[in-house]
């Protein structure tokens, strides 16, 4: 699990905060610090962002009333949603959220990340399982179809 933690720069210091948090318990997690060559080169900074998104399996998103100025959380956002990773909001101060995120999570304050994270990890073992599942019915079906092919071709060979 590797959380993108999107924030608009004035809401930093909460940001660091949830990123030593996620640490806490064990989540790897990016917060943007950038190097200031590419905070003025804007090709750059979209391929960097795009490629951490990639690199991502979550995104957390911090709002607060900052983030209505930023361009590039929406921008974080929609490159995260495009990729269907799942998303959550970390919400500063009862900020009104806009509808097309009312339909994310919301996480309060920083003990709601520990319920975040097990929560998360509980799907992500119940995905596992439910995949070694479909996985071995598969490998018994094909079994089954392997040797009941292997039956008509006998058969079939027989009275031939």
């Amino acid at each position: 699990m590797k959380v993108f933690i999107s924030h608009q720069s004035k809401d930093a210091e909460i940001a660091s905060d949830i990123y030593r948090e996620l640490k806490h318990y064990g989540i790897k997690a990016y917060l943007d610090t950038f190097d200031n060559s590419l905070v003025y080169d804007s090709k750059a900074l979209t391929e960097h962002l795009k490629n951490i998104v990639r690199e991502s399996s979550d995104i957390l998103v911090v709002m607060s009333e900052n983030t209505a100025s930023s361009w590039w959380v929406p921008f974080e956002i929609g490159m995260a949603a495009n990729q269907d990773l799942p998303t959550v909001t970390f919400l500063q101060n009862s900020v009104g959220l806009p509808k097309y995120l009312d339909y994310w999570p919301r996480l309060k304050t920083l003990n709601d990340i520990e319920k975040y994270v097990r929560i998360r990890r509980e799907h992500k073992e119940h995905m596992q399982e439910t995949r070694k599942a479909l996985d071995s019915s598969i490998e018994m079906f094909s079994q089954r179809s392997a040797s009941t092919t292997d039956t008509f071709y006998k058969r079939l060979k027989s009275v031939l």
